[in-house]
This record gives C-alpha cells, structure tokens and sequence, in this order.
C-alpha cells in the first residue's frame, strides 16, 4: 500500500517553514495559469475582497 501524498497534512514537523511558504497570491497565480496578472493585482484582489 503507498502513502498518499497528503499524508503528512498533518504532521507540522514536516511542513515548509513560514518563510519557505509560496504567498497566497503566489498560489493563486498558478492556480489560475493567466501570466498576465501580477502579484501584486491578485494581492490587491484580494485585499480588496476583505473590505
């Protein structure tokens, strides 16, 4: 039986550190594979998403 990959989700010793962590933005940005947007427009979106 292999391990799935999220199995260590749950296990914060094998986490990235905070600092290795892609933004959220960052993540976005891969996530919806359109090169035009920036980070800082997401970066924006999003802020403006909280208000």
């Amino acid at each position: 039986m292999t391990t799935p990959p999220t199995a260590g989700a749950w296990k914060p010793g094998q986490w990235l550190t905070a600092d290795a962590q892609p933004a959220s933005a960052e993540v976005t940005r891969a996530r919806l594979r359109m090169p035009e947007l920036t980070i800082a427009d997401i970066e924006q979106a999003e802020a403006d998403s909280l208000m």
